[in-house]
């Protein structure tokens, strides 16, 4: 089976989600604009830069009269007139404007009422607009080379053009024709098959037309597309051709036909036929098939690990490795360890530290504790992976957690300095001692040094020989204390990952693209690389890559501008149920961009985001609601012009800085039982280069990242059920927490009444505003000067979280509103302004904590590495404010001891390094 390579997929999920996020187009509609008139007004602005020869002008006016928008009419209904469009075309055209261009070789090639068919005219504008890199012309004329319509058949000529726009798709099914036909392109049934399929799959009529052919002439690939075109609305059809396709050997279909099986539909439910449909494809590496066959199967793996097991014991390696594997692909966790250990020892595999660094992750992320044990060893000594102690002490500390007491011994070892870690004798001791009294014999024999010596312990000879007599008892070996040094060479992280994107491994794709993206992972940022990789995954049914190959279509990223393929993608994904992909389907049926303009069809999508929480699809129904088809307004976006648009103005990718740290303090915080059903949203606000006048928050990213850690370590979070912003935007805030008029934003979605607890964090500036000296976030496009129209208000912020059905919620803000900080003045020439608690106003059930007193500075390390008040919040937390002289010891931590412990620390540091006053502030709700 292919190795599938996955680098910490819930990482990667967040990255990737927080990618799509960055790409959010939402296309803003209001009432005012949803009218008549504003095309009789876009009319006569445009005819009057037309008169003056304006080519874009010309273009767009060509547009209103093709389509009858805005027009004098002869009734109430608009009317069209294409001479006069045409004209306009013509002029625009005639001057090099390369969209009217386009236009006329469309309205030639397709004709229309009055105005004939006529090729060679079509042809001829389509190679003026493809001179000029028109991708639609390319398309278009592409394929008149091919058919030989207004222009001699020329394959050469076909192939370069339709190269060039390979991801169109009439390209993509004109292409296939080539392959199958073997013109222009070597003979390749296979590479035709697969490139029609692909436009057929996003709606190309003719390429449809031709799989069902192709189905009924038995290829396989054919058969399987009409399987899954077939599954979810007819089921006899579906099963017909799942059957036909999955007995020529299809992956696929067969995985398919077992659903069919297994869920009884279109044929009796039969169990064992399901399990033998996907035993077929699992077997061969197909992943769905896998997790399919593990669901249906409980406990038939344990069974077959204990047969690789006691074949491995025989050193029958082959044997165990034929089962091992399909299991460790399967997921289960004791062959993927042993896989692990067989790689990082060479035993009946070729040593292979990256492939053992692979297997032992996986079981690790699903608890294994010898995985993390040795998942930590890997890292401390950079095998298979860059050396890296901080990530091997999460590990050991990972295995230590469920009382292992190999992990308890490898953590003494560390702190005594044998891995090249700082020395603490003391630290060591602890560790030792945990796995000493569990009977680890090494433990018992280095604890008994330590009190030989009096390192770590004080010294004692009789607690010494005690020790030494303990480790005697077990007759161990002293002369192999550690594990080989082993000599690594790994392949490295782009390798691996490279290798598994190319073998199909969905997740492998995803994290290519982001990977190209940003820049990260070893790889240059490449939009084209990105795209492509995307590409690959969308094209295996993935919703989240479809929706986001829809937002770099219709933003131009790695790719040219394309809005109709853009619509293609996110039809794709949103009939799969992915709600950000309904909302930019309906946005763009609404506005007309990419397709025709039809508020039926666009406030269908929005009513299937709208259902499963999506804020902004909600906001956008209500106002389409407020008006009728029929005036709908151009200002949407131009919804009548296919060929060219008014390109809305996306939200950019965010960029961080290369001077803000986003490493967080080390702290180590107390376990806790996960709490499935508890929040939290956290906000690093560093970078307010996209607003004006104020400066950056050099800790932010670092703070956040502390504090996540600190949710999902010590008050057992889980990684979906946080909210992560970095630069967190005005309309990311606003839908996030709700707007002062709707209170419903994410955060109430996610929260389940009476059940789950808020924790809330922000990071960034803080700064009053307007003539009433209110306090607001600042949000990172924000201007200094105008802080009460784009902040946000913390009255709001209250307000609005008090009205989530919350068991508690609490808020902690790295932040000082007084229109200063550490970095410079927020709000030139402000005064300060002192809000009390009861001033505030917070709310019953909300705890708030925050930086200091209204009027003063909230202060940073002297490195800058991270806010003080985050720091010895952090440290608090950890248990530090539960010691004495602080606490009582009783492990936890009460807000009274936390004041203490704030006082004596953070108070104390602001003092001496600056000289200012800080007092972190503790208000309770009443």
């Amino acid at each position: 089976m292919m190795f599938i390579h996955v680098f910490l997929v819930l990482k990667k999920r967040k990255f990737f989600l927080t990618f799509l996020l960055s790409l959010l187009v939402v296309f803003p509609v209001s009432s005012a604009e949803l009218t008549k008139e504003d095309y009789a007004t876009a009319l006569k602005k445009w005819e009057q830069l037309a008169e003056q020869g304006d080519t874009d002008a010309q273009n767009r006016l060509g547009v209103l009269y093709s389509n009858g928008r805005g027009v004098p009419r002869k009734t109430e209904a608009f009317t069209k007139d294409i001479k006069v469009a045409i004209k306009w075309f013509r002029l625009a055209a005639n001057q090099g404007n390369v969209n009217a261009q386009n236009n006329l070789g469309t309205i030639y090639e397709d004709g229309v009422p009055g105005i004939p068919k006529d090729y060679k005219e079509a042809a001829k504008w389509y190679m003026l607009a493809e001179k000029q890199g028109n991708v639609d012309a390319k398309a278009n004329l592409g394929v008149m080379y091919f058919e030989g319509r207004g222009v001699p058949k020329n394959d050469k000529e076909a192939m370069r053009l339709l190269q060039e726009v390979k991801w169109k798709l009439k390209a993509q099914y004109t292409m296939g024709l080539m392959f199958n036909e073997g013109r222009g392109f070597p003979q390749d049934k296979e590479k035709a098959v697969k490139l029609i399929r692909e436009a057929a799959e996003f709606g190309h009529v003719k390429a449809r037309e031709w799989m069902q052919l192709a189905a009924k002439q038995g290829i396989s690939s054919a058969q399987s597309y009409l399987c899954r075109m077939y599954f979810l609305d007819d089921d006899t059809e579906a099963v017909k051709w799942c059957r036909k396709a999955a007995e020529q050997g299809d992956l696929d279909a067969q995985y398919y036909l077992g659903k069919k099986y297994e869920t009884g539909r279109g044929l009796p439910q039969d169990h064992a036929e399901a399990v033998k449909w996907y035993r077929k494809s699992a077997e061969q590496g197909h992943i769905p098939s896998q997790k399919a066959f593990d669901e249906v199967n409980p406990g038939v793996m344990l069974s077959a690990f204990q047969k690789g097991f006691d074949a491995f014991v025989k050193k029958d390696y082959d044997s165990a490795l034929k089962v091992f594997r399909p299991l460790a692909e399967l997921g289960y966790v004791m062959a993927q360890s042993q896989l692990g250990m067989m790689y990082k020892w060479g035993i009946g595999v070729h040593w292979d530290s990256a492939k053992a660094i692979n297997w032992y992750r996986k079981a690790a992320k699903q608890g294994d504790a010898e995985a993390q044990l040795q998942l930590g060893f890997m890292y401390d000594r950079g095998l298979g992976a860059p050396q890296d102690h901080a990530e091997a002490l999460k590990w050991y500390l990972k295995a230590a957690d469920q009382s292992y007491a190999n992990a308890h011994f490898s953590l003494g070892v560390r702190y005594i300095g044998i891995q090249g870690i700082t020395i603490n004798y003391k630290e060591a001791a602890k560790w030792l001692r945990l796995a000493a009294d569990q009977g680890v014999a090494k433990a018992q024999y280095y604890l008994g040094l330590m009190y030989d010596n009096g390192i770590g312990v004080p010294q004692n000879a009789k607690e010494a020989e005690r020790w030494y007599q303990l480790a005697e008892k077990q007759e161990m070996n002293f002369s192999g204390t550690h594990e080989l040094d082993i000599m690594n060479s790994e392949e490295g992280f782009r390798n691996w990952t490279l290798l598994a994107a190319e073998q199909g491994d969905l997740d492998s794709q995803n994290l290519l693209a982001s990977m190209y993206s940003m820049g990260f992972g070893g790889v240059p940022k490449d939009d084209k690389e990105s795209f492509k990789w995307l590409r690959k995954a969308a094209s295996q049914g993935d919703a989240e890559a479809q929706s986001v190959l829809g937002f770099m279509y219709n933003l131009g990223k790695g790719i040219p501008q394309d809005y109709a393929e853009g619509v293609n993608w996110f039809h794709k994904a949103a009939a799969q149920g992915y709600a950000n992909a309904q909302l930019q389907l309906g946005a763009s049926y609404a506005a007309g961009q990419g397709v025709l303009q039809d508020l039926k069809e666009a406030k269908k999508w929005l009513r299937l985001a709208a259902k499963q929480g999506n804020l902004s699809a909600q906001q956008l129904l209500e106002k389409l609601n407020t008006v009728n088809s029929q005036t709908a307004s151009a200002s949407l976006l131009v919804p009548t012009m296919p060929k060219k648009v008014v390109k809305a103005s996306p939200i950019p990718p965010k960029k961080i800085a290369s001077g803000f740290p986003s490493k967080p303090i080390n702290v180590r915080f107390r376990s806790s039982k996960p709490q499935p059903d508890d929040i939290a949203v956290i906000i690093g606000n560093a970078d307010y280069k996209k607003g004006k006048d104020i400066p950056d928050v050099i800790p932010a990213y670092a703070d956040a990242a502390g504090i996540k850690n600190y949710i999902k370590q010590s008050l057992g979070i889980r990684e979906e059920n946080i909210i992560f912003l970095k630069d967190a935007s005005q309309a990311e805030l606003i839908a996030t927490f709700g707007s002062e008029t709707n209170s419903k934003g994410q955060l109430y979605n996610f929260v389940k009444a009476g059940k789950s607890r808020v924790f809330v964090y922000y990071s960034g500036h803080g700064a009053p505003g307007g003539e009433e000296g209110n306090s607001y976030l600042v949000p990172s496009n924000a201007q200094a000067s105008l802080i009460d129209l784009n902040g946000y208000s913390l009255k709001t912020l209250y307000n609005n979280l008090s009205k989530i059905p919350a068991k508690s919620v609490t808020v902690v803000l790295e932040a000082c509103f007084s229109g200063t900080s550490q970095s410079g003045s927020v709000i030139a020439k402000a005064s300060p302004i002192y809000l009390k608690a009861k001033e505030t106003g917070i709310p019953p059930n909300i705890t708030v904590i925050t930086a200091g007193a209204a009027n003063q500075i909230a202060s940073w390390e002297q490195d800058s590495s991270s806010g003080l008040f985050t720091k010895y919040f952090l440290k608090g937390m950890s248990g530090e404010a539960d010691a004495k002289p602080y606490g009582n010891g009783d492990g936890k931590v009460g807000y009274d001891e936390l004041g203490r412990y704030f006082k004596e620390t953070l108070t104390y540091y602001a003092r001496r390094y600056y000289g200012r006053e800080q007092t972190a502030q503790i208000v309770v709700g009443k």
